[in-house]
């Protein structure tokens, strides 16, 4: 699948268990999350199908920690140099590596297979990475023109909408 326009600047790039979207401006384009491991090279493909270079990718914004959407966030920094924005609340885990809090399955047989169903879809680690800037709720960031994240916690504590 090829990226899709969203809107006029902003493309979705379909992964396999998640899309990582571009906010494609001409001053630079902005990641919003960077997939699982070995996902950036089909965002760099990407990239380069809207006529432009991965390298002018400035920023990458995280909405939380787990690993379909920070598994490829060392790689996608390493080629491009982009500052990377999360919350505090998911970037001290993010840059020690971990994915996902401690977590266990609700009492029952049912949700005991549910959640050992989905603990063995994504890692509970990740390469690590730093964040360069921490989003506060409704501080508007330097980011594509202007991102004011919403906090928006319980997926995880630390996620985060853009707007």
């Amino acid at each position: 699948m090829g990226a899709r326009p969203v809107t006029e600047h902003v493309i979705r790039v379909p992964l396999t268990i998640v899309n990582v979207f571009l906010i494609v401006l001409p001053e630079g384009i902005t990641m919003v999350d960077a997939g699982t491991r070995r996902s950036f090279t089909r965002v760099a493909s990407a990239v380069r199908c809207l006529g432009r270079k991965p390298e002018e990718i400035t920023d990458i914004v995280v909405t939380h920690l787990h690993a379909d959407h920070t598994g490829g966030l060392a790689e996608a920094r390493a080629a491009t140099g982009a500052r990377v924005w999360m919350h505090a609340a998911d970037a001290q885990m993010v840059g020690a590596g971990r994915s996902r809090r401690p977590t266990r399955p609700a009492p029952g047989s049912v949700p005991g297979k549910l959640f050992g169903l989905f603990a063995g879809i994504t890692s509970a680690t990740i390469a690590p990475v730093a964040a360069d800037g921490l989003v506060n709720d409704r501080e508007e960031i330097p980011v594509a023109g202007g991102l004011l994240p919403v906090w928006t916690p319980g997926h995880t504590e630390g996620h985060v909408a853009y707007l």
